[in-house]
């Protein structure tokens, strides 16, 4: 006669089980697999490719962070000089 206690467990462990075969079947699929493999194996042919050596340095520069990049614009002077003068004008004020 089981009892409530080992019929949990008989319970959990069928789930478990359960959970790994759904689990092992789903990382076997091979739908799955191409899926993760796909982005991997882009990479690896276009990293191959023949590029112009001024774009293989761009992108060299770009994975190693020594690309810096400069915004101009005579909006942003116009705001930073208003802000000059309204921080100036508030201080003074303080004084």
């Amino acid at each position: 006669m089981l009892n409530i206690a080992m019929a949990e467990r008989l319970m959990s462990q069928a789930s478990l089980e359960t959970f790994i075969k759904k689990y092992v079947e789903k990382r076997s699929d091979p739908e799955t697999i191409a899926d993760k493999m796909f982005p991997a194996v882009v990479e690896w042919i276009s990293s191959r490719m023949d590029l112009p050596p001024d774009i293989k340095n761009i992108i060299e520069k770009i994975k190693a962070g020594d690309i810096t990049s400069r915004l101009e614009s005579d909006t942003l002077e116009t705001i930073f000089s208003r802000t000059y003068k309204v921080s100036n004008r508030i201080a003074f004020s303080f004084e």
